[in-house]
């Protein structure tokens, strides 16, 4: 699984992830790959998990998690671009805009990702 998170187009589908119905299993994956495989392939979980823990409101978690991303890939550009936001006070909801990205390249790809949560719902 985090050998596949290293092809563009599939770790930019997953972000979607984060704003479905499969956001706590997703969320705890990411978790788990972030301490259990090595650093080089490391980075991309952690990225999955900070945008997941943003999303849902937890500015600590994503925080620490990009922290840990940056120090192994500092040029990773969606950890600095998350880094970024969170710096800057962007409100999880905005961030959660993100992922309709996700769903169109999906749509493009022929994959069917969770149902999304409605404006009112939090993933997680």
């Amino acid at each position: 699984i985090a050998l596949g998170l290293t092809e563009v187009r599939a770790r930019d589908v997953l972000y979607g992830l984060a704003v479905g119905e499969c956001a706590v299993g997703a969320e705890t994956l990411w978790s788990t790959l972030a301490r259990v495989v090595p650093a080089h392939l490391r980075v991309e979980a952690l990225v999955q998990l900070a945008y997941c823990a943003y999303a849902r409101s937890d500015g600590p978690l994503a925080g620490l998690s990009l922290e840990a991303a940056l120090r192994i890939d500092p040029g990773h550009r969606m950890a600095a671009l998350l880094d970024e936001a969170l710096r800057s006070g962007m409100t999880p909801l905005q961030v959660r805009r993100l992922a309709a990205t996700a769903y169109r390249l999906a749509d493009g790809l022929g994959v069917v990702l969770p149902a999304r949560f409605d404006r009112g719902q939090q993933a997680g």
